[in-house]
């Protein structure tokens, strides 16, 4: 008998259906295998599909989050700058103010002075003998510790 499937010869019939039936069955386990086998890709797929949208979501929200935070980073330094414009504006003035005062009181009593400055606990002594050599030095000194003391007050 001749097996047009195995295509082989075989001495009987029971033979011949017997090898066929196992190469059906071969053939079918095969089909299965890769039935299972395309289902199981399709799963991974599936998955790396999943993944990639995920991704795709973190992205546009980690970017739209990184956005709002240097938006609000950029709008908090420009307010912090302004309010230290401010700050130095009104520091700088009354520093104005206050040499202004200093130089008009010194140029008046050229003839020499002592006089103590308090507020609160700042305290500074201005003096002069009538040197305006002497005056100068002992403004300065006297700057130098004022601004030493108004460093550690910060």
């Amino acid at each position: 008998y001749y097996s047009d499937i195995t295509k082989k010869l075989y001495e009987t019939e029971a033979e011949l259906k017997a090898a066929e039936k196992a190469v059906k069955e071969a053939e079918e386990q095969k089909a299965e295998a890769a039935k299972a086998k395309k289902e199981d890709a399709s799963k991974v797929e599936d998955a790396f599909k999943a993944r990639n949208a995920a991704r795709r979501v973190y992205n546009e929200k980690v970017v739209a989050l990184r956005k709002e935070y240097n938006t609000a980073v950029v709008n908090a330094k420009k307010a912090f700058d302004e309010a230290v414009a401010e700050a130095i504006k009104m520091k700088d003035t009354a520093e104005e103010a206050y040499n202004t005062a200093l130089k008009e009181f010194t140029d008046k009593h050229a003839e020499g002075f002592h006089i103590t400055l308090k507020d609160g606990d700042n305290v500074m002594t201005v003096s002069s003998a009538g040197d305006k050599h002497l005056e100068n030095i002992g403004r300065e000194y006297n700057n130098f510790l004022d601004s030493l003391l108004n460093f550690w007050k910060i």
